[in-house]
């Protein structure tokens, strides 16, 4: 056994500890890594809005509706039913499959906007519920996934 104070300890310099981008020009900064989640989003909310009106015959109605409460992706109908839908994409399962990320407190959020929508635009009168659509990016194609009724009215 050989005691840590007879050891010979490497000396590293500041020099020794930088990286530069040219080393590992994959590295993205924060702002980059944004950016990339914002660019997948738009292309999986893209993609969720041509599937419902091909494949399934939603009637969109408003696409990233704003409150002060927070945002819904896409307002659609389907037939008779409002629909709130909440679009997740993912690369990769590599964080989960993306219609288990939606939490309980996103439930709950998308719930209240739900509500300040209905209420706002006056129709009580019509059924609702709340869908996911999960995207699906790997290659060699996209896979899109509608969850109907994912998910029931949280107000707590």
């Amino acid at each position: 056994v050989m005691l840590l104070s007879t050891m010979a300890i490497p000396r590293f310099t500041e020099k020794h500890l930088r990286v530069s981008r040219t080393q590992f020009p994959l590295s993205l900064t924060n702002r980059d890594m944004s950016e990339h989640r914002k660019t997948l989003g738009k292309k999986g909310e893209d993609l969720a809005v041509s599937y419902l009106q091909k494949s399934q015959g939603y009637r969109i109605l408003q696409r990233n509706y704003r409150c002060t409460i927070g945002e819904v992706d896409i307002i659609a109908k389907d037939h008779d039913v409002l629909c709130f839908i909440e679009v997740r994409t993912r690369g990769s399962e590599r964080f989960g499959n993306p219609k288990e990320s939606i939490t309980k407190r996103k439930q709950h959020q998308i719930s209240k906007v739900a509500l300040e929508f209905i209420n706002r635009h006056n129709v009580q009168h019509m059924k609702a519920r709340f869908d996911v659509v999960a995207v699906y990016l790997r290659p060699p194609k996209e896979r899109l996934e509608l969850i109907k009724d994912a998910f029931e009215l949280t107000l707590h």
